[in-house]
């Protein structure tokens, strides 16, 4: 998180903070929306076990690049942004060019040489046709992130948003392309690695012409030392917290068949269904910054809260929604074949899982530089969850690790708040809108309690193509109506953030 910070910072600079923020956010949507559909699209049209081998395949990869990377691509936004001149980034940008394709490629042949031992664990001998995979990949996906970093901290979104938008385009118009041609699955993934690799390049490309090239002058060794203390520190944090996410589907993956991973898989997906919270948090990070700076911390917290309810607002009811029509929900997403008993349990449980995201709970610990507490909140929940994923297991079967999850979720966000209340002397209850939240989930909950009846009981005979057509309706009189019913609320909250606005203007002017 701290990259980004240094991110918002640097585009906050140049006064263009909250549309960067948003021009983000909405190309983020728009991504997530289309890797929605090229999953959707993959679901229907390959069997469970090649999905699930497939799924097994980059999950492991990223999970294993992200703990040997060690914080090397956080290190771009920083760098880069406190850079005194032309000269500086590019001396940065060589060095990290080099480690990051040195790191990478020992990760990509220790990944191949190791395809045994991933098998054996998965006890799936399919992955062994896509061993390729492991020694491209890494390279290509740290290259395409790396080209992010770079533009947001040039204050150059657009342009992001365009590179970004052509790759999800891509990548979708292939899939649909091997579903159209009746393509075979090792084909397709073939094409696809091929692709994202063709992208990483422009990708490399692009960074090297917005930085201005490369550079060995300087002190290349005090420059190595500084990126290592900037990193791994980082990096120890996002590997335990990489670790974490995908702590549940690791066992999953050990524990039952690559289809039940499959199954698995889709039904613990995060749904687009968050980029208003991503958005605020996004844009407040940097107020939150300059606050407690300022010491005014009760004026910081004040100022999330306001975030957090009108977030709230907006995700409580499509996670209602999503949590009554789930098995509709799950047949128009991943088809009929992805609905059981147990995987809409799971869908289910992610869905409560996903109120968490209405806000990133560490922000105002990071605001305030004490990343060291993120990073024991991150290990305690790790930890935790290695525990609860064995409990829950022998407990509930199948969908304990999800249980396990919510729980350890839960258990780390009052953590964190916890730690906010010490760190900046405002009480629990003052830092975060409890009782609002909880006042609004209730109502969210008696409104869902009344279709669940409606549904399940006087249209129950509604099924296939009429049962999700009369879910989406009703879910989408829900959010409306529940929004509509809520917009003095919503009105207040966007009233309070923008009136935090005018006075940070009005205080520049003053100063200036």
């Amino acid at each position: 998180m701290l990259t980004n910070v240094d991110d918002m910072r640097t585009s906050d600079s140049k006064g263009r903070i909250s549309s960067q923020a948003l021009i983000l956010t909405v190309t983020n949507l728009i991504i997530s929306l289309i890797g929605l559909l090229s999953s959707m699209l993959l679901s229907r049209y390959r069997t469970l076990d090649e999905y699930g081998t497939y799924s097994q395949v980059i999950m492991v990869t990223e999970l294993v690049s992200t703990v040997l990377l060690m914080g090397l691509p956080q290190t771009v936004g920083y760098f880069l942004s406190r850079a005194e001149n032309e000269e500086e980034k590019k001396r940065f940008f060589t060095l990290y060019s080099i480690l990051s394709t040195l790191v990478t490629a020992v990760i990509g042949i220790c990944l191949f040489l190791a395809t045994p031992l991933i098998v054996a664990y998965f006890n799936n001998p399919y992955i062994t046709a896509f061993s390729y995979v492991f020694a491209v990949y890494p390279w290509s996906s740290i290259m395409i992130n790396t080209l992010s970093s770079v533009l947001v901290v040039y204050g150059r979104s657009g342009k992001l948003a365009c590179f970004t938008l052509i790759h999800s385009l891509t990548t979708l118009l292939t899939v649909i392309l091997t579903v159209a041609l009746s393509v075979e699955f090792e084909r397709y993934v073939l094409i696809y690695i091929i692709t994202t690799a063709v992208f990483a390049v422009v990708a490399f490309t692009l960074c090297a012409l917005r930085v201005g090239g490369f550079s060995l002058s300087g002190k290349m060794g005090s420059l190595l030392r500084e990126v290592f203390a900037y990193a791994i520190p980082l990096g120890l944090a996002s590997s335990v917290g990489s670790v974490n996410i995908q702590l549940d589907k690791l066992f999953i993956g050990t524990m039952f068949s690559t289809e039940e991973y499959a199954l698995y898989m889709n039904a613990s997906r995060a749904l687009p269904i968050t980029a208003l919270a991503t958005a605020l948090t996004s844009v407040l990070l940097p107020k939150l910054v300059v606050l407690l700076k300022k010491e005014k911390n009760e004026d910081a917290v004040t100022l999330w809260g306001s975030s957090i309810k009108m977030s709230y607002i907006v995700l409580c009811a499509l996670v209602g929604g999503i949590i009554v029509f789930a098995p509709d929900a799950m047949s128009l997403l991943y088809s009929e074949k992805y609905v059981t008993e147990a995987s809409v349990a799971v869908f289910r449980i992610y869905a409560v899982t996903m109120l968490f995201s209405v806000t990133y709970f560490g922000i105002v610990l990071n605001s305030k530089g004490r990343t060291d507490l993120i990073f024991i909140s991150a290990l305690a929940s790790l930890l935790t969850n290695c525990v609860g994923n064995f409990v829950f297991y022998h407990l509930l079967g199948f969908i304990g690790p999800a249980v396990s999850t919510l729980l350890v979720t839960a258990l780390i966000a009052l953590l964190q708040l916890f730690a906010t209340s010490k760190v900046t002397g405002v009480r629990l209850s003052k830092i975060f809108p409890f009782w609002d939240l909880a006042r609004y989930t209730l109502e969210v909950g008696a409104a869902c309690g009344v279709l669940a009846i409606v549904k399940y009981t006087l249209l129950k005979d509604a099924q296939g193509t009429t049962s999700i057509l009369i879910s989406l309706a009703m879910g989408l009189a829900l959010c409306l109506g529940y929004w509509l019913l809520k917009k003095r609320a919503l009105a207040e909250s966007f009233s309070h953030l923008n009136e935090f606005k005018e006075v940070s203007d009005d205080e520049e002017k003053k100063n200036s």
